[in-house]
């Protein structure tokens, strides 16, 4: 009768395939970008808010 011996360790794990560090950044990069184009956008959508009058509003008020 032979003995086999069942392998239970883990596989070796080779940290740059699976955390890869110029994505990390690239992705952090991108989450920067995105965040100061929606900053941006809400600037310009407070703006507009603020300073737009509204056609209905406009229509009442010069109404003939």
């Amino acid at each position: 009768m032979t003995n086999h011996q069942i392998d239970t360790s883990p596989p070796i794990l080779f940290v740059d395939n699976v955390l890869r560090a110029t994505k990390l950044v690239h992705d952090i990069r991108r989450q920067r970008r995105v965040a100061q184009e929606n900053k941006e956008l809400l600037k310009r959508i407070n703006r507009i808010n603020r300073t737009q009058v509204l056609f209905d509003e406009t229509a009442e008020l010069y109404s003939f």
